[in-house]
């Protein structure tokens, strides 16, 4: 198999973990709050393919998810925040040492910029909420999810991403 083919299929690998992870084990906890473990590719993508395949992944994944499984009407900009998500992941991640330092300011980054900002934004827009009582419920969420996130991908960088990167090929 060729280096772009690998690649191909590794990507699209996680875009299908993406839409497992995000609709199959997601868990609604109120209309503005759901809890997914879709992160996990996303940060995978970043790690293996750098920022622009990851931004380019998370937005495919975010569309085929809400096509297949849709919550409520597609909305584009949550497929923006989604392709932010994974540039995010993609630098700080890809062909970087990956310490609990480097995680957990992705994190932060990711849940500042994305989940708090724009993710409310869009949820603002769409309900026709004030923004300010929507980002003070996420914030409990936010700092809820911090260290676990946090602690799930140290995993996933010491047992899962070594097992991806491991190849004959360079991805």
């Amino acid at each position: 198999m060729n280096i772009k083919t690998k690649r191909l299929v590794t990507l699209s690998l996680l875009i299908a973990l993406y839409v497992i992870l995000s609709r199959i084990t997601g868990i609604s906890l109120s209309p503005s709050i759901r809890v997914t473990f879709s992160f996990i590719a996303i940060a995978l993508m970043g790690m293996l393919f750098g920022p622009v395949y990851a931004g380019i992944g998370a937005g495919i994944a975010d569309i085929i998810t809400a096509t297949l499984f849709p919550i409520g009407a597609y909305f584009p900009g949550y497929t923006l925040s989604y392709i932010i998500t994974g540039i995010i992941y993609g630098i700080a991640f890809y062909n970087k040492p990956l310490s609990l330092k480097r995680i957990i300011i992705a994190n932060l980054v990711v849940i500042l910029i994305v989940q708090l900002g724009l993710n409310t934004l869009w949820l603002s827009i769409l309900i026709g909420k004030a923004f300010v009582p929507l980002v003070t419920t996420k914030i409990f969420k936010s700092l809820i999810m911090l260290p676990i996130e946090a602690t799930i991908l140290v995993v996933v960088c010491k047992y899962i991403y070594p097992q991806l990167k491991k190849s004959p090929h360079k991805m």
